[in-house]
């Protein structure tokens, strides 16, 4: 094998080990409001997640974590506030309750509509390139979205 060779399947070795490692966090929070760590976490770490404000209301958070994968602190964080969480693609992660068997509103299906794809991610204005707040995305000739 010539050199160029090796070379360019030590890069390709390389940059898929580089990429494929979880982000570690180092954080210090001392009673925050569980809103301010996740801005924290989506500043600092590019963490993007979805919640009901009404949901993470009222939680105080007082921790330390070193070295800490994100599913290690959000167990740690979450652990007596009634929350569940789930990761997506390694940095999408939402937020909520979990249902009550018992709330007849609960039972209501979310599942996505047969023949309709699953969508994930950000809508952002193209000018500023920040997150749209309540933005919503329908399909054409659909009353699904």
């Amino acid at each position: 094998m010539t050199l160029k060779k090796q070379l360019i399947l030590f890069f390709i070795f390389l940059y898929s080990f580089a990429f494929s490692q979880q982000t570690t966090l180092n954080l210090v929070c001392t009673d925050k409001s569980l809103s301010e760590v996740i801005t924290l976490l989506e500043e600092k770490y590019n963490f993007l997640f979805s919640y009901k404000e009404s949901d993470i209301e009222n939680i105080r958070i007082s921790t330390e974590s070193n070295q800490t994968d994100i599913d290690s602190f959000l167990k740690k964080i979450l652990q007596n506030t009634g929350l569940q969480y789930e990761v997506i693609n390694d940095n999408y992660i939402i937020l909520k309750k979990p249902k009550n068997p018992a709330d007849p509103l609960s039972q209501t299906n979310h599942s996505p509509a047969p023949g309709l794809p699953v969508l994930c991610g950000s809508i952002v204005d193209s000018a500023t390139q920040k997150p749209l707040a309540f933005a919503s995305i329908y399909f054409k000739n659909k009353e699904k979205g």
